[in-house]
Order: structure tokens, then sequence, then C-alpha cells
């Protein structure tokens, strides 16, 4: 059974510590960084982007959080969820609430999650994206992660060649019939 407090517990003190440590980090201004901006300057204000090499999806964002709450606060919200997410996978696949627990804690202190919650970087939203599309395969809604998969792809296109792959195994290794594995899917 999933224990609540526990990773309520972790959630918390992840979102304190992300927000505590973030009234004294400077942020790097990373190169990345002004070109995910200024992509989403023009994608939205001519409708394309001129940048070679940028995908979509994270300008968007970034364009849209730089307009409201600040791409720093939606990634520190983005690390802390998926800190959940990855929670969820394990008991999915483990079915052992101590597992999931480890999970949790381990992504909750991972140095990654706390230096890319800092930096406007394409990491956070990428990691948020695959859990959620992972997790979303484990609960056998494969449209549901057939669409996160493709922002996926609309963030970092390095695994559109896996994508397909990911789903029919996930598919065969669930019902283990590649006749009913193509149909469900």
């Amino acid at each position: 059974m999933i224990d609540r407090k526990k990773i309520s517990i972790i959630i918390i003190i992840s979102l304190i510590l992300k927000f505590l440590i973030s009234l004294f980090y400077n942020q790097i201004n990373f190169v990345d960084g002004q070109t995910y901006l200024a992509a989403g300057e023009q994608l939205f204000n001519n409708g394309v982007i001129h940048i070679e090499n940028v995908m979509p999806l994270y300008p968007l964002l970034v364009y849209i959080a730089d307009k409201t709450f600040g791409i720093i606060l939606v990634n520190i919200f983005l690390s802390t969820v998926s800190i959940y997410i990855a929670y969820k996978i394990s008991y999915l696949i483990f079915k052992d609430n101590f597992s999931a627990i480890i999970v949790a804690i381990w992504m909750a202190i991972h140095p990654f999650n706390f230096f890319y919650s800092y930096n406007n970087l394409t990491e956070i939203f990428y990691v948020f994206l695959v859990l959620a599309s992972f997790y979303y395969l484990y609960k056998s809604s494969y449209t549901k992660s057939s669409i996160l998969f493709v922002l996926v792809l609309l963030v970092k296109p390095n695994i559109e060649i896996l994508v397909p792959f990911l789903i029919f195994s996930f598919s065969y290794f669930k019902y283990k019939n590649i006749y009913f594995s193509v149909k469900k899917l």
C-alpha cells in the first residue's frame, strides 16, 4: 500500500530545500538558456523559430514561464512532481513501498534535480515528460503515453527511434501475445 505520509514528507522537504537553495544560488547564464528564450520569443512573435537545432516545446514553456512565474519556479515544480512520478513507477514495478520510498529519496536528493532546477535548460522538463510517459506505459494507457512521448520528442528528439519499440515492447510483455499487443495499440 502506498505510504502517503512518507512520500508527502519527502516531497515537502525536497520542495523546501529547493526553494531555500534558490534564494542563495546564482543562476548560470548558459547560452542554451538564452537560445531557448530567444526561440520562444520568435515562436510567439513570428510563429516560427529561426534558430537551428531548437525544438519548439521547451522554448514555448520558457516564454510562458518568463511572462508568469519564472522558469526557475516551473523547474522546481516539475522536478518535485518528478519525484512523485518516479515513486509511483517504482511502486508499480516492485509492489513494494520501501523500494518506492528509496527511489523517491534518491530523486529528492540527487544533485541533478537541484542543479537543473535553477537553470534554464531542458533537462527537468525532459525528465518529467519521460517519467510521465513510462508511468502511463506501466498503467497500459498507451494513448496517454504516446502523446507524452510526442511531447518528449518536441523537447529533445534523441529517443525518436526508440519510442515505437518501447510502446510495442511494453504492450507485448504485458499481454505476451504479438497480435493482441498490436491490436491494443
